[in-house]
């Protein structure tokens, strides 16, 4: 079997940190190393032209890696590996349907794969009296092209945004002008990040409904990932599409100071409260079980809490740099700066709540 090593992402498994190593071996070599009750599950995705392999462990890691074949239906998952799926997200630029009972929604993956964006953006296509677009992606000619392939001779009536982080909205601004859609969305934050181009037609807010004809969309704020996040619920699938709140096998990065770990938590105890029938995030596959979701992250987050706490009061007084080693001592060395921004987030709260206090970014523990 002939294949090109992309590049090397890091693995998470019980035992450590696994390179990928040449990709001819890359299935032996992980089977091998990850303990049996490790892996949770098995698949490969096409992003594009490259596959990605992931793995879930029980402690909810995203273990991607890309790797080019010439031929990747050849590829097949190691001896008795059971929930072996293909090719779930399809092609970048493709339409793909995804399961719903009367209203039609496809997923359209962008071509933007990445250590931050997985497999890459989906942008969600919802079809019926009126169309509406989720999440066009980063300013990309080859999503657009995709989007008006996907429309065909429908009218787009809505753009819905989830947050303006550059990879979810600046595909907006030219899908508009190319179809005159009503943009749907909150206004962008002064944060650094943030697709400054992205101008809703209206003002939207927590609770308004879009009257689809034959179907409705709710917008509900959640806060936390960053400030202006919305998550769209329609109604009549109960299929939630959460943008960058809840991510298939991974955790979003919160951003401070506009992203706030405690309206992140809270944000994902308000969707609790909701009858849920999937999930649809914008990076990943979509997902069967809501409640389950909610409930492996909150849990996490506050794993990761207690994982401060206890490293302030190992360490006495820290700054950043030192604290985040130990917190996160399970992250690849690539994603520590992005590990220091959610840390941060943890702290802050802490803060709010007395437990923790900080001068001159010299981080200690107040709690008793």
């Amino acid at each position: 079997m002939s294949s090109e090593l992309i590049r090397e992402v890091p693995r998470h498994y019980e035992n450590g940190l696994i390179p990928v190593l040449q990709a001819d071996a890359l299935f032996e070599d992980l089977s091998a190393r990850a303990k049996p009750d490790s892996l949770r599950y098995w698949c490969f995705r096409n992003a594009g032209n490259y596959v990605a392999i992931h793995a879930e462990t029980p402690a909810g890691f995203w273990c991607a890696g890309a790797t080019r074949y010439d031929q990747y239906s050849n590829i097949r998952p190691p001896a008795g590996v059971e929930n072996y799926e293909a090719d779930m997200l399809g092609a970048a630029g493709e339409a793909i349907a995804i399961p719903t009972r009367s209203i039609p929604v496809f997923r359209i993956l962008g071509h933007n794969p990445g250590p931050m964006t997985g497999p890459g953006t989906n942008s969600y296509l919802i079809v019926g009296e009126k169309t509406c677009l989720l999440d066009p992606g980063p300013d990309d000619e080859r999503q657009l092209d995709a989007i008006l392939d996907a429309l065909g001779d429908r009218n787009l009536d809505f753009i819905l945004v989830t947050h303006t982080h550059r990879d979810h909205s600046p595909g907006a601004l030219r899908l508009q002008r190319a179809t005159g859609a009503h943009l749907v969305g909150m206004a962008v934050p002064d944060a650094a990040g943030q697709d400054k181009t992205f101008s809703p037609s209206s003002y939207w807010e927590d609770g308004d409904v879009l009257d689809g004809g034959d179907y409705s969309i709710e917008l509900i704020h959640t806060p936390g990932h960053v400030s202006n996040h919305l998550c769209y619920l329609l109604a009549e699938e109960r299929l939630l599409f959460t943008g960058d709140h809840v991510l298939q096998g991974t955790t979003p990065v919160i951003l401070p100071p506009d992203g706030n770990m405690s309206h992140y938590l809270g944000s994902l105890r308000r969707l609790q409260q909701l009858d849920l029938q999937q999930l649809a995030p914008g990076h990943g596959d979509v997902m069967a079980d809501p409640q389950a979701e909610f409930r492996k992250l909150i849990e996490h987050r506050l794993k990761r809490e207690a994982k401060v706490l206890k490293g302030l009061q190992q360490l006495g007084k820290c700054d950043l740099d030192q604290l985040v080693l130990v917190v996160y001592d399970d992250v690849a060395e690539h994603l520590i700066p992005w590990a220091k921004k959610t840390l941060l987030a943890h702290l802050l709260k802490l803060q709010d709540e007395g437990r923790a206090s900080a001068s001159d970014d010299v981080w200690q523990c107040t709690d008793s």
